[in-house]
């Protein structure tokens, strides 16, 4: 890099936090915004770079964001994106994955679907964990 990583920018984002009142000792789950978050993103770095270049790829295959605790972009969505193309690999080396099972194909044992070892037709009905 040539550029000064302190010259980054921050982004400000307003976020409803939740909070323990200290007068009732109640816990309050705020309805609007209350704090303020300053963020980076990888993106800043690419003016501080001599060379970069951008790759176009499948969301699904390559990408689910991680921000919330809940709902969209939480933790629950990204492990089901995860089993998802766990079992897309799985379905093209021919196993059978049954429907509500959780899959997940470790890099041990696959990069990519082409590495997926697994004898035609077999049958995945408990969540599984390839390793």
């Amino acid at each position: 890099m040539t550029g000064d990583v302190n010259a980054m920018p921050f982004h400000l984002a307003r976020k409803k936090v939740p909070f323990w009142d200290g007068d009732s000792g109640e816990y309050v789950e705020p309805t609007q915004e209350n704090a303020l978050k300053f963020e980076r993103f990888i993106f800043d770095v690419l003016p501080l770079c001599e060379r970069w270049c951008a790759v176009a790829t499948s969301r699904r295959e390559e990408f689910s964001p991680l921000k919330n605790a809940t709902g969209p972009d939480s933790p629950a969505v990204v492990k089901q994106a995860i089993s998802d193309l766990a079992a897309d690999w799985l379905t093209k080396a021919g196993a059978v994955v049954a429907p509500g099972v959780t899959v997940e194909v470790s890099a041990l044992a696959a990069l990519e679907p082409g590495d997926i070892k697994i004898a035609p037709g077999t049958r995945i009905e408990q969540n599984t964990l390839m390793s």
